[in-house]
């Protein structure tokens, strides 16, 4: 009888110690005192009938109920009311304690994937870690040491592990207290296996494999905190998505058993959004684990049926039916890698325009080389205004948010673009069409303060009018043209500009401060009144109510008193403009025929 009693209290003993909120407890205490973060559970179960296990060892059932996980900067990573799995009891209860575990299924809850700074970097580029894999860290005293620690740290081997309507959420990137980018999705399911063994000193190993699907969420960029300390719920561009699909999310061994170490993480993403949008992203981290060169990207993303997705979440002039983009990034990931970019069906509406120009991309082909900051167009491919227009260009910058600091460009118009909605009636009277085609070369020089865009080697038609040779300097604030030397023919008026600025900010275009001209052939003057005659003509007209709008706006570029006649001068040329003629001395002389 005393035996039963005792046997009894035995087992009560063993009931209330290792079971429930009791051994919830104690599970937590010896987890946290050696670990970085922090994890609480309020409750474990498992059945009475495998309590010769105890002794014996092998695989426990048991439930978690209420688990919570904290990173070491007190954030929540981990959330969920229940968790069910079986665990191997002896190799919990001696040695290092290790956490073996197999069956493990996460019934819900929330996980936060966020990027944080390294608390025990390997190398100088050893800067970030993901905060949940830090939270399990060994915790290490502060003092002086060479790198190296002898003590050894519990591993956790999630042999088989399931997750079922988890919510989960990635911040990377981060830049102060705000990140470059973040996602959410719901409903997040899938299976996978986790082995993390920290005990190694100079190379923690992890190796893990996942395969997930998920439903609605939403992608920013340039994600936040707003002024009351708060996350904001978007951030500066925000994607809807309607759906997520990883394929593959791996990091395993590639030379086991010689090399333990999984160096490389390989990933298969697709993510479609609610805009109709589909996104793939395959590649690469190559030896970014434990190199202190920080490993090689090796990726490639492209987004199909484009259109919807940038006119709603980056600008409302972008559109196209079948726009696609691929992105090709190589180099290194501690500095900064190259970009190949590819683009098609692209349509902009440059509404600065009135009426507003329609754009679209057939083609676009560059590198963008972040490492020295500089970028090249091998193709760009466009269509507008009947059109179409070829570039190449180079550019580069400083290191700056100023750039791009330079651009070179050669810019051909193969099929002749009609300007003829955009130009000052008179000067599409004068020159009989608003056709132009052509080619030049366009520069901006680094250093340059005094003018945005330099414009040579020029070959241009517009109507009647050829231009050639010379030079053309846009102020940065592209109201101001200042030409030097450019040669223009049409039917009877062959010349050259030898230095005009011409004013392009209002609707009609105007001089200023007058403007040199030699003319070889015709009547400069007379060509100047014809524009004026043009632009009388047209403010007398009984014109649509737009029409008249657009007729009446120029004043301010009316001529300030009447154009005196043309006079000879021998060895001088006239400069002539829109408000005054005055004679000037050159080396060449007017001839008028």
């Amino acid at each position: 009888m005393t035996l039963v009693v005792l046997l009894g209290s035995a087992l009560a003993v063993v009931r209330i110690q290792f079971e429930g909120p009791d051994l919830a407890q104690n599970l937590c205490q010896m987890m946290n005192a050696r670990m970085r973060g922090k994890i609480e559970i309020k409750s474990i179960e498992w059945p009475m009938s495998e309590l010769p296990k105890v002794v014996n060892g092998g695989w426990l059932p048991v439930t978690l109920r209420g688990v919570q996980i904290w990173d070491g900067e007190g954030e929540s990573v981990v959330r969920t009311e229940k968790v069910t799995g079986e665990l191997d009891l002896h190799s919990l209860m001696f040695g290092r304690h290790d956490f073996v575990l197999r069956k493990v299924v996460l019934h819900g809850g929330e996980v936060l994937l966020s990027e944080v700074t390294e608390p025990y970097p390997l190398h100088d580029y050893d800067i970030t870690v993901f905060s949940l894999i830090a939270a399990f860290y060994g915790r290490r005293e502060a003092g002086f040491h060479a790198g190296v620690f002898a003590a050894s740290s519990p591993l956790w081997d999630l042999r088989d592990f399931e997750i079922r309507s988890v919510d989960v959420e990635i911040r990377t990137k981060p830049v102060g207290e705000a990140y470059l980018f973040r996602g959410t999705v719901a409903d997040v399911s899938g299976t996978g296996f986790l082995y993390m063994d920290p005990s190694d000193p100079l190379v923690p190993k992890m190796y893990t494999s996942l395969r997930l699907t998920g439903g609605e969420g939403q992608i920013d960029l340039y994600y936040e905190k707003g002024k009351d300390g708060a996350w904001k719920p978007k951030g500066e561009y925000s994607f809807p998505v309607k759906r997520l699909e990883v394929n593959r999310l791996a990091q395993l061994p590639g030379g086991w058993p010689t090399d333990p170490v999984a160096n490389t993480l390989r990933f298969d993403v697709v993510v479609e959004t609610k805009n109709g949008a589909r996104a793939t992203l395959d590649g690469s981290m190559i030896d970014y684990w434990d190199t202190p060169y920080g490993g090689i990207w090796d990726v490639t993303a492209k987004i199909e049926n484009a259109g919807a997705l940038l006119r709603q979440s980056i600008d409302p002039d972008i559109s196209g039916e079948a726009v696609t983009l691929e992105a090709t990034v190589t180099g290194p990931i501690i500095f900064y890698p190259s970009v190949a970019i590819k683009a098609t069906g692209l349509e902009y509406k440059l509404s600065a325009l009135e009426p507003p120009l329609e754009l679209r991309l057939d083609a676009l082909h560059g590198v963008y080389d972040l490492a020295v900051d500089e970028g090249s167009v091998d193709e760009f491919i466009a269509r507008g205004a009947d059109g179409r227009v070829r570039l190449s260009a180079k550019w580069g910058g400083d290191g700056s948010d100023r750039s791009p600091y330079w651009v070179d460009s050669d810019i051909g118009i193969d099929e002749a673009i009609d300007m003829a909605p955009w130009m000052p009636p008179a000067a599409l009277r004068a020159l009989g069409s608003g056709r132009l085609s052509g080619s030049f070369h366009a520069l901006r020089r680094k250093g340059d303060t005094t003018y945005g865009i330099s414009v040579d080697r020029i070959d241009l038609r517009l109507g009647h009018l050829d231009i050639d040779r010379g030079q053309l300097y846009l102020d940065k604030s592209l109201e101001k043209v200042h030409v030097e030397g450019v040669r223009f023919s049409m039917p009877n008026l062959v010349g050259t500009l030898v230095k005009c600025t011409f004013l392009t900010g209002g609707a009609e275009l105007a001089v200023e401060d007058g403007c040199a001209a030699d003319v070889n052939i015709g009547n400069l003057e007379a060509f100047i009144q014809l524009l004026q005659s043009g632009s009388r003509a047209k403010k007398r007209a009984k014109a649509p109510a737009k029409a008249t709008k657009a007729a009446v706006a120029p004043a301010k570029a009316q001529p300030r008193r009447s154009l005196r006649p043309t006079r000879r001068t021998g060895s001088r040329s006239i400069e002539a403009s829109l408000g005054s003629s005055r004679v000037l001395p050159r080396k060449r002389s007017l001839r008028s025929r």
